[in-house]
């Protein structure tokens, strides 16, 4: 999606799962489809991709799964350098789960870049939130940017194209101190610029093991978690008081037109206790550990279809869209200089 608003082609894309390949038929029909990448050939490709993009399966660093990592066969990493190695992009962006710096001491985080240099791409791995394009949660992504200049790559020497060399390192460097984030995620203002971040302010802050930004010193700790604290207190009294004057309005039965205005902006825990009086009895039990809810089990099947447990899956495993679009719009803009 982010390439198609860039006006880029998708020519061909690798996946597996029967549901999302009729998702991806649909929206991008003229893109070539491959299923298994371990007996896909991609040789085809060579020197005819611009942009290789791939989110390498997570669920062996998911703090979600089991962790078995490089024992997971679902470690496909070495599937897709197989893949850049045969096709030779001029950019790769790789993206998976925070839980891959860590897992193992970081082994495969390093494994990765280390992959890309061999092959003579340089690497910037960036950590970059959801919520940095707007979007109402954070869903951390790592995600390896890497590109490979023809120069650098060919092995000639500095003395040969040595104005040309140094210009593109200088790019590149400006490109590296770029801070991938926007205060919009609107695709349509092209004079949206990035904004620089200094090496100091990148790494203020850590990743702890629920995948999420904190501070490192013990006094920004500190703060936040008062902060947090005084916070979560103000919250909970307003919402037990605005509980306790709903109940007594509901026992009174009292529901005047401004009573009702309130209800509706005062939150969920509010609308519950006016709308449960009529579900007095059920569920007969809680469906938790298989007990019985009440609903007859022929009706699961009908009632949470398969397209849909899919679809959820899908979301759950998939980027913002925003966020690739940022990560494009910075390569443009370094390929115009």
């Amino acid at each position: 999606m982010a390439a198609q608003w860039m006006g880029w082609d998708n020519t061909f894309h690798c996946e597996w799962n029967e549901f999302c390949q009729k998702v991806l038929k649909y929206h991008f029909p003229k893109s070539i489809s491959y299923g298994d990448i371990t007996k896909t050939d991609f040789t085809i490709w060579r020197g005819k991709i611009d942009i290789l993009t791939g989110g390498f399966p997570c669920q062996p660093y998911s703090m979600a799964g089991k962790r078995k990592g490089k024992e997971d066969e679902r470690h496909l990493w070495p599937e897709m350098l197989r893949t850049i190695r045969e096709i030779q992009p001029s950019w790769v962006v790789g993206e998976n789960v925070p839980g891959i710096i860590n897992w193992s001491g970081g082994l495969v985080f390093h494994e990765v870049q280390t992959d890309l240099e061999t092959e003579g791409y340089e690497v910037l791995p960036v950590v970059l939130p959801a919520c940095g394009v707007n979007a109402p949660h954070r869903r951390y992504r790592v995600w390896f940017i890497a590109y490979r200049d023809s120069i650098r790559y060919s092995g000639r020497k500095f003395n040969e194209n040595g104005q040309q060399y140094e210009k593109r390192r200088k790019a590149w460097s400006e490109f590296t101190s770029l801070k991938l984030c926007r205060t919009s995620p609107d695709t349509e203002n092209k004079n949206d610029k990035l904004s620089v971040r200094t090496k100091k302010e990148y790494t203020k802050s850590g990743i702890n093991e629920d995948n999420e930004i904190t501070p490192n010193t013990k006094s920004e700790r500190l703060e936040g978690e008062n902060r947090f604290r005084m916070e979560r207190t103000k919250q909970s009294s307003e919402s037990n008081a605005t509980y306790t004057d709903s109940n007594k309005r509901s026992q009174r039965g009292m529901h005047t037109p401004e009573s009702k205005e309130t209800e509706r902006h005062t939150g969920t825990r509010n609308a519950r206790t006016i709308q449960c009086q009529t579900w007095d009895n059920f569920p007969t039990q809680s469906p938790l550990c298989s007990r019985n809810d009440g609903i007859s089990s022929r009706l699961d099947g009908i009632t949470f279809s398969k397209w849909r447990n899919e679809s959820i899956k899908a979301y759950g495993n998939a980027i913002v869209p925003q966020i690739a679009l940022m990560i494009f719009r910075a390569i443009a803009d370094y390929e115009n200089i």
